[in-house]
């Protein structure tokens, strides 16, 4: 549960996907639901049962989780770099004479 707070309010990746995949799942529940407030109620219920299921519903979080493998791939490989800019923006750039496209 830290790691999925961690992930979701401070966008951080720790040392473990749990985390990024338990925020992945509870953000698109909770979108299913509507309203934070239909969201409260349908999944703090749910929680202990959610923890205990997630690996076994890849549906909820596997594309999502596939696409960020992906994206970090490629940083990691120097084909994207990640620039923070003065004004808080971030800057995606490709290695130059590099194309990546999507399958």
């Amino acid at each position: 549960m830290v790691s999925a707070a961690e992930a979701g309010n401070f966008g951080e990746w720790g040392l473990s996907d749990r985390g990024m995949i338990l925020d992945i799942v509870f953000s698109k529940l909770g979108k299913q639901a509507g309203s934070d407030k239909a969201a409260y109620e349908e999944l703090l219920p749910k929680v202990e049962e959610l923890l205990k299921s997630i690996p076994k519903q890849p549906h909820l979080w596997k594309d999502e989780m596939d696409e960020l493998d992906e994206a970090f791939d490629l940083v990691c490989d120097d084909i994207v770099t990640v620039s923070r800019l003065a004004d808080k923006k971030t800057k995606f750039t490709h290695a130059q004479g590099t194309r990546h496209t999507r399958e």
